[in-house]
């Protein structure tokens, strides 16, 4: 359901921003909206006289005098001037923030050609400046934002709710309840949508009379919030159900003792309603790897089937509040200004904001706390509901609409959408397709969002955000689903994570997901197979991951001998075996190259072994595993580049796209060299002082190539081949297997296939 004001907008048709009146013609904020101008200065004499005419001059001398009183009186005999600027004004705006600068002389005039200037264009310090703010305009709805689709790019001025000054006050209860209660009646897609699922243990938050206890669920389905937050460092004394204290929280969980996030989403529980919560350390036991194996086995349904998620987006640590005084929230933030101009004639007063702590306008996406660890990934996309809080303000996500309290979510996804960009992964389980409601963002030009999740807007056209058309399931191109699998796991590979061995648990729950949707997808329930953390059915781009960085340091070794069981030896081949970040340049292919290219030399897998760490669930992490793969196999030396000592170079390259820490290079038996992309930094003295190693080996993965349709003297031009293969050597832990040390790419012209793979033949390896 879209949330439309019943008004025409900010002011009436014929008094706005986009008015056609001649006697305003001249005004300061006339120049940018009509004009090509990004600014525009404006005597104050001037401004009150365009103040008898315009509204608009009106809202800006009022905003002045409340925020700098006697600044227009003062300056009407001396060289002071007011700046107007839009923040953010660029194609796909659909709100903008006014900007108003009060400078002690005028600007020198400017020119956009004036590239010199453009680059100090409202410099950090500014001698001149005696201070700025910024204007927005209060909703009318509250605590929704009216449909910003009404007005025309240029002239919408920016929305804002009052934002709320404590999150743990009544008044941020009400809002959040506001929120709930309106999905609840209107967006039909967020409904849990397994009415029969429930967590084996839940929290009863109880009252103020009452401490909060353990249960086991039975009987009807009942509505429960579950938790997101960070663990953070030092978290061995946090309370934590056990097998020892279980009974015990059955009776009472000393919720004085538990970590304040937690008690904090107790509060909140409490004030919304709803009598359930599920947190991870209190709802799983902890010291019993079995028994937590099964119950985290669920993390999908757990938070997929949540009555509402709670996102402690900040602080980095659950003994820290997430509740509290909120910094958008302070009038030195934002401050309520009252003014005498109607919205519509005849109507209410318009209510704006001024802010003192000016916009700069954001690069990409921003990234809070939770958004950094590896576990919260999937608690983020597996919601269809979420209620965050950052410390700055709070935030409503759900699948149909993203709202914050300052409005940047409709003026700019600053953030990333994960209930709306998650349902798209999560169609094959929800009751009812997702609508979008407005108002919501436009993207901005250079910006990629996370996938194309084929929803639908009420009103809009349906949404295609990652439209290939160059990609077709005839010709080899990976689909958009396994593209996006890919997309999120290098993203994942960047979130920091404490325990390695919990690399492939924390995408589990995501991965069940991506299952579900992949057999949608293929129409059938055979033929997709989750393989420590890649899928059968296009294994040969999931393998051609490459590492892009290290952590400095290595991770530091467990002292607790129930971490030491099972032994971990997670296959080469798998993206998780590395401590490093990945990335899959890989599919990048189709999206660049000016003819649409073709999948050949494609290798082919046979025989996979994973021990699964939970046998029952199908995404279980492993412990070990084996995959057979038949293609284009050729032994090879591994080589590398030397610095004057005799030393191996170390480098940093964007050849090839790729970032390479040493130098390294394959030579075939036909003395052909190809640069090559290893896992690990390598020493190759280790292995042999003298120079080039041996008992290497690469396979070829596959290779892009296209027909252009263009002929010469030689026959049609051909572009590639462009060849990845993997780097082998022989496995020291297992006999007559092979192991996986890094990646390799070639880029062929002309049809000229890859050198070292001129007189390889096809056989069967095994990679552990």
């Amino acid at each position: 359901m879209a949330m439309d004001s019943e008004s025409d907008g900010w002011l009436s048709v014929s008094d706005s921003f986009t008015s056609d009146q001649s006697d305003s013609v001249g005004c300061i904020h006339k120049k940018i909206v009509d004009g090509d101008d990004v600014l525009a200065e404006v005597q104050p004499s001037k401004l009150i006289a365009d103040c008898q005419d315009c509204l608009e001059c009106k809202i800006i001398r009022q905003a002045i005098e409340e925020f700098k009183p006697g600044f227009i009186d003062e300056s009407m005999t001396g060289n002071h001037t007011i700046e107007v600027s839009w923040v953010e004004k660029q194609p796909g705006d659909f709100e903008s923030l006014v900007k108003v600068r009060l400078r002690r002389c005028p600007r020198k005039e400017y020119r956009p050609e004036d590239e010199e200037y453009w680059a100090e264009y409202i410099p950090e310090e500014d001698p001149d400046l005696i201070d700025q703010f910024e204007i927005v305009r209060k909703s009318t709805i509250e605590p929704f934002y009216e449909d910003n689709d009404k007005w025309t790019r240029a002239g919408k001025l920016g929305q804002s709710l009052d934002i709320v000054k404590d999150s743990s006050s009544q008044d941020a209860i009400d809002r959040a309840s506001k929120w709930l209660a309106h999905c609840i009646k209107h967006d039909k897609a967020c409904e849990p949508p397994d009415d029969d699922f429930m967590p084996t243990y839940l929290i009863d938050v109880g009252s103020k009379s009452q401490a909060p206890f353990l249960f086991k669920p039975s009987g009807p389905r009942k509505p429960y919030v579950s938790l997101s937050y960070c663990w953070g460092p030092n978290t061995e004394d946090v309370l934590k159900t056990t097998m020892g204290n279980r009974d015990r929280h059955f009776d009472e969980i000393p919720i004085s003792n538990a970590p304040l996030a937690i008690q904090d989403a107790v509060k909140i529980c409490r004030g919304l309603e709803i009598p359930y919560l599920w947190v991870d350390s209190l709802c799983l036991i902890q010291d019993n790897l079995q028994v937590w194996l099964k119950d985290a086995s669920k993390m999908d349904q757990i938070y997929l089937n949540s009555h509402l998620t709670i996102a402690a987006l900040e602080p980095e640590t659950c003994k820290s509040h997430f509740l509290g005084e909120q910094r958008f929230g302070s009038p030195s933030w934002q401050r309520l200004v009252h003014t005498d101009i109607p919205i519509q004639k005849d109507g209410p007063l318009l209510d704006i904001f001024i802010r003192s702590q000016c916009s700069k306008p954001a690069e990409g996406y921003t990234r809070n706390t939770l958004d950094t660890r590896a576990w919260c990934m999937q608690e983020s996309f597996l919601p269809n509901r979420r209620l965050c809080f950052d410390g700055n303000e709070m935030i409503w996500e759900c699948m149909s609409r993203k709202l914050c309290e300052c409005g940047h979510t409709i003026r700019r996804p600053l953030t990333v959408r994960y209930a709306e960009q998650g349902a798209g992964m999560k169609l094959r389980r929800l009751k009812h397709k997702p609508l979008l409601s407005r108002p919501r963002p436009f993207l901005y030009v250079n910006e990629e969002p996370l996938f194309d999740n084929g929803l639908e807007s009420e009103g809009l056209e349906g949404i295609e955000l990652h439209a290939d058309s160059k990609s077709s399931p005839g010709n080899g191109h990976p689909t958009k689903m396994n593209n996006l699998w890919r997309r999120l796991m290098s993203d994942y590979s960047h979130r920091g994570i404490t325990k390695q061995k919990d690399r492939l648990r924390a995408v589990s729950g995501l991965a069940k997901v991506f299952a579900d949707r992949f057999r949608k997808d293929r129409g059938s329930l055979e033929g997709v197979e989750y393989l420590a953390g890649l899928w059968k059915h296009e294994i040969h781009f999931d393998l051609s991951w490459t590492v892009t960085d290290l952590p400095s340091e290595p991770d530091a070794p467990t002292t607790d001998k129930k971490d030491e069981e099972p032994q971990w030896n997670v296959p080469t081949w798998s993206w998780a075996s590395t401590r490093g970040t990945v990335e899959f340049y890989s599919q990048d292919t189709p999206r660049q190259w000016k003819y649409s290219p073709e999948l050949t030399h494609v290798c082919t897998i046979g025989k996979v072994v994973c021990q699964r760490e939970y046998l029952e669930d199908e995404t279980s992490a492993v412990t070990q595993g084996a995959a057979t793969l038949h293609g284009a196999l050729v032994p090879v030396e591994l080589s590398f580049a030397k610095n004057g000592d005799g030393e191996p170079e170390e480098t940093t390259t964007a050849s090839i796209a790729f970032q390479s820490r040493t130098k390294a290079f394959v030579r075939s038996k036909n003395s052909k060299d190809v640069r090559v992309q290893l896992d690990e930094p390598w020493d190759p003295t280790k292995e042999n002082k003298n120079g080039p190693t041996d008992g290497y080996y690469c396979l070829r993965l596959f290779a892009w190539v296209a027909y252009t349709g263009v002929w010469d003297e030689d026959g049609e031009r051909i572009m590639g081949p462009d060849t990845w293969f993997l780097v082998l050597r022989k496995s020291r832990r297992v006999p007559r297997a092979m192991e996986r040390i890094g990646i390799g790419r070639h880029e062929s012209k002309h049809g000229v296939e890859c050198p070292i793979f001129e007189d390889a033949e096809d056989s069967s390896v095994e990679i552990v």
